[in-house]
């Protein structure tokens, strides 16, 4: 895949990465995955946006909560302070301190989804696209089943979320005996109910 998109499409970029036990919750593991991987596309992706109102306008209005984010992410001019922003946004920095230095409400994990979706659009918007693969799911299964449902609850709000998303892939895969498969994923219904049709 990542030798298809290098060759066939540059526009799209291939990010493999094995799931991070650590980190059971999709919003966080893309979050950094954007972060280590994308930063400098998404400052000119939110430097590119300052002139397009109308995209704006419209990203503002899908969201609760981090409108007075969006406006400050995109009226700060300085480089350092936007990257500061794209670290309070993926959160990376989340102390009261630094926000209420840019006088804005302070994001917490339930906000981040609404930030990852925006990061999202600003990159489809700048023509830079994302194809994620997120693999062996079983290690955060053998790790804790409790952890595992945590995940799954999250890759279910991101389905949910996914129709507000333009431009991005996301696949993801589990070895495991079908058996095993089919317990794993009794641990959350409303996530089997959501992706049954598209599983291979």
């Amino acid at each position: 895949m990542q030798l298809y998109f290098q060759t066939v499409n540059t526009s799209v970029k291939y990010i493999y990465e094995v799931a991070n036990v650590d980190k059971p919750d999709v919003f966080s593991m893309l979050l950094e995955l954007l972060e280590f991987k994308f930063k400098k596309d998404l400052e000119n992706a939110i430097k590119s946006s300052r002139t397009d109102n109308d995209f704006i306008k419209e990203e503002k209005s899908k969201y609760t909560y981090i409108q007075e984010y969006i406006d400050c992410l995109i009226e700060t001019e300085d480089t350092e302070k936007i990257e500061e922003l794209i670290y309070m946004g993926t959160g990376r920095y989340y102390t009261k301190k630094i926000f209420l230095d840019y006088n804005i409400p302070q994001l917490t994990d339930n906000h981040r989804k609404e930030v990852l979706v925006f990061f999202l659009n600003l990159l489809s918007r700048n023509k830079s696209y994302i194809f994620f693969a997120i693999d062996e799911l079983e290690k955060i299964y053998e790790k804790s089943k409790a952890r595992f449902r945590n995940f799954l609850t999250t890759f279910r709000e991101l389905i949910d979320l996914s129709s507000q998303i333009k431009g991005h892939y996301f696949i993801s895969a589990m070895v495991t005996s079908v058996t095993h498969f089919n317990n794993a994923l009794e641990e959350n219904p409303a996530f089997y109910s959501r992706i049954k049709k598209d599983i291979l």
